[in-house]
């Protein structure tokens, strides 16, 4: 090797960190805009009519009107975009893919503090990890979907928890339930949390109240009702059918998806009291056998019961496994038979995406029947087997 070969190598492995995240974020960037042409039918449906309709009324004049379905938050960025000189298209996908990379980023400070290390080589595996889920790099890149945004935040929230620093914790809860609904399924684990470990004040959910409103403000200031971002996401859960393509306990009947509204609705009921029956049996468990849960049960009790809830729930959507997706993918560096879970929920999620974007036939009952195999082996992992800290001690 010459001397000026050396150097250059030398120069490589000095910065090799920074070289990898260059590296990596600019092929995750160029694989995401090489779908950023694809219209979903989402998109041809739902989001560009929306965007049109929106741009008609007056861009941020139309927040004093709902348009869609979605919340007052994501109608004020959709608001903002109106006056800028891109496509619709290309400003709801640059969004979500930006989100994308502050999602690595929070999750990969997040299994860096479950670990209790500032490795950056630990940092960079995640990130880079994250960034390539398929189901991740397809969310926003091809159906322009905004699951990374809150995500992002429910990811920050988390982090903030496990370091101690409940107000940035209980603020990005808000943002995160501002901008989805679906943020009410890792509710219960701050409720549990704040019965078990009792180290903070119910208080501190005013914090999450404030900031959730805070992000509906330019809405209401415009002329909304202070009761309309509840009442959208009230709407939200007027549904008719009984799964959405999503591989859960109700993907097993999907046959019922036949306009029946009586059997849905008898269906809907078992499903929804099932769920409960389930989280509060499973959460009196976890209750009682630790006086204080540690960092890494926290994370795990959360994925576990965000789980719970998409895999029993009635009506759920395609799109509702992400973050459990995401959470899998985490908790894997720290527990590695975890990620047996991790690669069937990811390709699940991956054949439910390929079926709704592109039309593709799957067998959803089949996929279901799977995916309930998957969470119900992952439950055994956390509550019965000797996993290092997964280790449940018998009640005592």
């Amino acid at each position: 090797m010459s001397t000026k070969e050396e150097k250059v190598v030398n120069a490589i492995l000095k910065y090799r960190n920074f070289l990898f995240l260059i590296l990596v974020s600019v092929i995750a960037l160029i694989m995401r805009l090489k779908l950023f042409s694809f219209q979903s039918y989402d998109f041809r449906i739902f989001l560009l009519p929306w965007y049109e309709t929106i741009e008609k009324l007056g861009g941020i004049k139309a927040l004093n009107t709902q348009v869609g379905n979605y919340g007052i938050t994501y109608q004020t960025l959709i608001a903002l975009f109106t006056y800028l000189p891109f496509k619709p298209i290309v400003m709801y996908k640059f969004l979500s893919v930006c989100f994308d990379y502050v999602l690595a980023v929070g999750s990969a400070l997040l299994v860096q503090a479950l670990y209790d290390s500032q490795s950056k080589s630990l940092f960079l595996l995640v990130y880079s990890v994250i960034l390539f889920v398929p189901t991740v790099v397809m969310n926003s890149g091809l159906w322009g979907q905004c699951d990374s945004i809150y995500c992002s935040f429910i990811i920050l929230s988390l982090l903030s928890l496990v370091k101690n620093k409940k107000i940035p914790s209980f603020i990005f809860l808000g943002v995160a339930f501002a901008f989805k609904f679906q943020t009410i399924f890792i509710l219960p684990l701050y409720i549990l949390l704040y019965l078990r470990n009792k180290s903070f004040s119910i208080l501190y959910f005013r914090v999450s109240f404030i900031s959730f409103y805070l992000c509906c403000l330019p809405g209401i200031i415009m002329g909304r009702n202070w009761l309309d971002p509840i009442r959208i996401y009230l709407g939200q859960i007027d549904e008719t059918r009984i799964n959405l393509l999503y591989p859960n306990l109700s993907g097993m009947m999907t046959q019922m998806n036949n306009g029946n509204i009586y059997n849905y609705q008898i269906m809907k009921s078992f499903l929804i009291f099932l769920t409960l029956a389930i989280l509060l049996i499973g959460s009196y468990y976890l209750f009682v056998k630790d006086k204080v849960w540690t960092k890494d049960q926290i994370v795990v009790y959360g994925l576990w019961i965000i789980w719970t809830c998409v895999m029993f729930l009635p009506s759920m959507h395609d799109r509702y496994g992400y973050l459990v997706d995401i959470l899998l993918v985490l908790l894997s560096f720290k527990y590695p038979i975890l990620w047996i879970n991790t690669t069937f929920s990811i390709l699940e999620s991956w054949l439910v995406y390929v079926s709704g974007l592109f039309g593709i036939d799957i067998n959803i009952q089949l996929l279901s029947f799977t995916a309930v195999l998957n969470y119900t082996y992952f439950t055994m992992v956390v509550f019965f087997n000797k996993y290092d800290k997964l280790l449940m001690k018998s009640i005592s």
